[in-house]
């Protein structure tokens, strides 16, 4: 398939100059610092030290985290690792610091999100989120338009007709090893649901616009993701039947074997988050991934944390998408990821 146009193409290896990074120096730090953690061994997550509660109680935050889609478990007024990455993901939707704290600012726009989420039944809690943000104009819709200025996650499903899609200036593949069977059925289902409840639908802000990062679930039928594009309003539990029957398990086969040319390694049973930046480059043996292994995922809950990550750290960060991005906030990111969710889940392909 030819590369495309326009945004999605201009973006191609990182700058070197005045302190950027070149192909050499961002294998060599970042596949060591990989390496290493690696090499390190299993070790225990960091336990973050618990936020601090202003104006509300730590039960109501959860609470209104909670009702807002950013799972902080049960309310059970103990702010410990899960409230605070709650609370992380809540201040990066909400353009705040990422302290983790429930500072009084944080707590501001928490209280404005729930208030506009509970005041209008039927409001997308990412779009009370994003109405609460200070300076935004919170009756006016996210729409497409309104998108423009920054990178928008989006997800939808996908059929072989249709990929790579070149028109987006990223995308990420969610890529299972092998098909569905009677014996992890389960597994493929709470990660459809977990992909559903973490990433806004295209058509939720109107429509494919040149700046989206986007997801795919991909398909077999291009009759089957019309409809179940068409059915983005529905709950993931009525559309994730059909998605985990229709897998298209030889297009993920493919998008391994396009990775493998960058020298992603395979290991682990999946499945796995591909994502290709810029779109344009799949294929090639110097596309840049990022890659997400959830082989050790157990659980919806998990899953749509690490999917609520990847959208908010990885699909909403427009840095990623600008021709010579710094190679220290990769760096970062891997270190951070590393640290908090253990070494080896999230790392970097590239070999320039």
């Amino acid at each position: 398939m030819a590369q495309g146009s326009g945004p999605a193409a201009e973006t191609s290896a990182p700058d070197t100059r005045n302190g950027l990074f070149s192909s050499h120096v961002l294998q060599g730090l970042l596949g060591n610092h990989i390496k290493n953690e690696h090499d390190k061994g299993p070790r225990a997550t960091k336990v973050p030290p618990r936020p601090p509660v202003s104006k509300v109680s730590t039960t109501q935050a959860q609470t209104m985290l909670n009702d807002l889609g950013f799972d902080a478990g049960v309310p059970d007024g103990i702010a410990g690792p899960r409230t605070r990455a709650a609370v992380i993901r809540f201040q990066q939707a909400a353009r705040l610091p990422g302290t983790g704290k429930l500072d009084p600012r944080t707590v501001h726009v928490l209280m404005g999100a729930h208030r506009i989420l509970k005041a209008q039944p039927g409001l997308a809690p990412d779009e009370a989120t994003r109405r609460a943000i200070p300076g935004t104009d919170s009756t006016r819709p996210f729409t497409a338009a309104s998108a423009q200025a920054s990178i928008t996650p989006v997800r939808r499903f996908a059929h072989a007709d249709e990929y790579p899609p070149e028109r987006y200036r990223g995308y990420g593949l969610i890529v299972f090893k092998s098909g569905v069977s009677s014996f992890d059925r389960e597994r493929h289902r709470f990660f459809c649901e977990a992909y559903m409840t973490s990433i806004l639908h295209v058509r939720a802000i109107g429509k494919d616009e040149p700046n989206q990062f986007v997801t795919i679930w991909p398909l077999k039928s291009p009759a089957t993701a019309r409809a179940l594009n068409g059915r983005w309003r529905e709950p993931a539990s009525s559309i994730c039947n059909i998605a985990i029957d229709d897998y298209d398990n030889v297009l993920a086969a493919k998008a391994i074997e396009a990775a493998k040319k960058a020298g992603f390694d395979e290991q682990g049973a999946g499945p796995f988050l591909l994502g290709w930046l810029p779109g344009a480059k799949y294929g090639q043996a110097d596309a840049l991934i990022l890659t997400l292994d959830l082989s050790h995922v157990e659980d919806y809950e998990m899953a749509q944390s690490l999917f609520q990550d990847w959208k908010y750290d990885i699909q909403s960060d427009p840095d990623l998408l600008k021709p010579g991005f710094r190679l220290e906030k990769l760096r970062r990111k891997v270190r951070r990821w590393s640290d908090t969710r253990g070494p080896g889940l999230f790392s970097v392909v590239w070999r320039g």
